[in-house]
């Protein structure tokens, strides 16, 4: 089965990007402000403006050697922890954006090769790149933010795409790190911006003049070196696997054994698929939280509990799937492993998930969810191993705008409060897309059918959010493929109180019509069946035989499923 829909467009994918960020970004009215929240520790501001002898750039080309040499050439940066690079032509290998941001710091021992076209040429690396730095030279008509209107967002085509362009560098510093945050700082002419993006939002500075306030620059340069890795915006939890890793050759043997002992099956397709050489592996570590009900170890003997009762550790290599994007849940699921105290790989293959949920008052962890529903013996649904949020991994943008707005007595926070948070479980699934008939497709959304009904009366919860990503194959002993409900974190108890998030529950392109044009409606079982329904003609009009011409398919899709209209407060709605 092909699918008619693969050709892919950077431009709508940027323009996407863009739309997620509406009601996402704060700029404070002075740069001392944003200072004094995030970057005031370590040292005190300083006088000297290593940027005063900027001189006037007529190209990006004058602007990025310039800034190169100057950061370099500065005692500024400790040159033993990080380096400047100029990366404005060549994109990551592992890109399928084939972006490439001008500039960045990098650890120094991992700082781009020349590759023979000169100093200022070096090919960018999405995995290792510390703090992404961009220039543009005109400051008005290439600044991403627009401060004159109330979102901040730019309307103008080159200011939208100059947005377009740092959110894909972030999305991909996302896609290929673990982080918790990252910086960046904007070049506009002898103007600049510093940046910082969290999965809840961006806060960035007010547009100033480096050749002048340039003190202000060279304070967060020095302050920002200063850091450690956790503090510059890595995942501490996350340790990457080196090549040489004992662990490596471990995932490697893994992998050939499997596969010389069942070619065939998928779960270890999957993971040997995940084993790219050109792309970061890690060690990711899942703070377990006890089971409902469970007691506290007594406190004597909790330290000779706590190596293997509050900390598990898995390997994973390239991720199975990756959602993209720069605010929101940002979740990612891998196949892996579990490594013991001794460094060992241990145990059967099992999927990680890993994401920034929503965390607000009400919305229950993934894992509690999964937890209940096994209890009560619902079929079809994912069995709980283990899971836990990451210990201060929480976004703070939500935070910074609320001690703002306090002020003006704005208490609708536009932005979400998200934890980070990993998920393991016994079953790997495989996409639906890749059912092999019709039969297997349809069976697949009966046995979704029976998950949502036996959660719903058996447990008490409602999913909230069926669609194509959440439903997955998995095959049962007997070599039957199945299907399970998967992704529970946007469900609900049955009887819980209605209002829980700021905004729609689900997922455009599958919610119901109902739910589509009343943004507050309470999702019902209705709407998941529609639901359903939508999932099951999405990708029947793909893969099965029908009556519609071949080059019809892909506007059909975007109309039916990607559609939209706006109404006259400005909300959207279900498409024509």
């Amino acid at each position: 089965m092909t699918d008619p829909t693969q050709n892919f467009s950077f431009a709508r994918a940027q323009g996407k990007l863009c739309d997620t960020m509406r009601g996402k970004i704060d700029i404070p009215p002075t740069t001392k402000e944003f200072m004094n929240l995030y970057v005031k520790e370590y040292y005190p501001e300083l006088k000297t403006n290593i940027f005063d002898s900027a001189p006037k750039f007529s190209t990006e080309t004058d602007m990025y050697m310039w800034i190169t040499d100057t950061i370099n050439n500065s005692d500024v940066v400790d040159s033993n922890r990080l380096v400047c690079a100029s990366t404005p032509y060549k994109s990551d290998r592992n890109d399928a954006t084939h972006q490439a941001v001008d500039l960045g710091l990098y650890p120094t021992k991992f700082k781009p090769i020349n590759e023979g076209d000169g100093d200022y040429n070096r090919r960018v690396n999405w995995s290792r790149i510390d703090l992404s730095i961009e220039c543009k030279v005109d400051p008005t008509t290439q600044d991403p933010f627009d401060e004159t209107a109330d979102d901040l967002l730019p309307i103008a085509a080159d200011r939208k795409k100059a947005l377009g362009q740092i959110l894909t560098y972030v999305e991909n510093v996302f896609m290929h790190q673990h982080r918790t945050l990252h910086y960046m700082i904007l070049f506009l002419g002898h103007y600049a911006r510093i940046v910082r993006f969290d999965h809840s939002g961006v806060y960035a500075t007010t547009k100033f003049n480096y050749k002048t306030d340039g003190a202000i620059l060279t304070t967060f340069l020095c302050r920002y070196s200063a850091r450690d890795a956790a503090q510059r915006g890595h995942d501490p939890t996350a340790t990457r696997l080196e090549l040489r890793d004992p662990l490596v050759a471990q995932m490697r043997k893994l992998g050939q054994e499997k596969r010389k002992a069942n070619p065939e099956d998928h779960v270890q397709q999957m993971f040997n698929a995940s084993l790219d050489n050109a792309w970061p592996w890690y060690k990711l570590e899942v703070n377990v939280q006890r089971k409902s009900g469970e007691p506290e170890p007594p406190r004597d003997r909790l330290p000779s509990f706590q190596p293997e009762r509050i900390t598990r550790s898995f390997v994973v290599g390239k991720p199975h799937f990756d959602a993209g994007g720069v605010v929101g849940r940002g979740t990612r699921g891998y196949v892996a492993v579990e490594v013991n105290a001794g460094g060992h790989l241990v145990g059967p293959f099992v999927y990680l998930k890993d994401a920034w949920r929503v965390d607000h008052d009400g919305i229950e962890q993934e894992g509690r969810v999964l937890e209940t529903l096994n209890h009560h013996q619902v079929p079809f649904v994912p069995t709980l191993i283990c899971h836990g949020d990451l210990k201060g991994q929480v976004t703070e943008c939500q935070d910074a705008w609320a001690r703002r707005q306090a002020r003006n007595r704005q208490l609708n926070c536009p932005f979400k409060r998200h934890q980070h948070y990993r998920l393991v479980v016994a079953e790997v699934g495989k996409p639906l897309e890749q059912f092999t008939t019709g039969l297997e497709l349809v069976y697949a959304i009966y046995c979704c059918l029976l998950a949502h009904q036996a959660a719903y009366e058996k447990a008490g919860f409602i999913h909230r959010d069926i669609s194509s990503d959440n439903i997955l194959l998995h095959q049962a002993p007997n070599g039957t493929w199945l299907a399970l409900l998967n992704d529970w974190e946007l469900s609900k108890r049955v009887n819980s109180p209605a209002a829980r998030r700021p905004d729609r529950t689900g997922t455009w392109q599958f919610m119901s019509v109902r739910a589509l044009n009343n943004p507050d409606k309470e999702i019902a079982t209705e709407d998941e069946i529609e639901a359903l329904f939508h999932v099951l003609l999405y990708h029947a009009v793909r893969f099965l035989p029908h009556n519609m011409v071949r080059d019809a398919v892909p506007r059909f899709l975007i109309d039916y499923f990607d559609g939209c209209r706006v109404k006259g407060d400005g909300e959207y709605a279900c498409g024509l």
